[in-house]
């Protein structure tokens, strides 16, 4: 018998702005927002092209209560967003999987 499923999170992936893009040259953040979620913990991470990410690559996650008592993690990827890849933030809560993906092409429009 399975227990009762949780209600999905609301995902959302940041493009870089022009600014950091123009700093930190072809090294660019992009930032995935897992909202609405209704426990404090899952696991969060990041594909290119549907293959999970390795070198190069930093990777950094941070978990907050929200006033509406629901949570919101969110994740930094960075690394050199030069290649024309589509990159996928992966948020596993329990035993569902949800996914946002985000091409190059959006991260280097204007």
């Amino acid at each position: 018998m399975q227990g009762p499923s949780l209600p999905p999170p609301v995902l959302t992936v940041y493009r870089p702005s022009a600014a950091s893009r123009l700093s930190s040259g072809p090294r660019a953040s992009l930032l995935c927002l897992a909202r609405r979620m209704s426990i404090g913990f899952a696991e969060v991470s990041w594909l290119a092209d549907g293959s999970p990410l390795a070198d190069g690559t930093s990777i950094s996650s941070a978990v907050a209560q929200q006033p509406d008592k629901t949570f919101q993690i969110s994740s930094y990827l960075s690394r050199d967003l030069g290649e024309d890849r589509n990159y996928t933030c992966q948020v596993t809560v329990g035993s569902s999987t949800f996914r946002k993906t985000i091409s190059t092409s959006e991260c280097t429009a204007e």
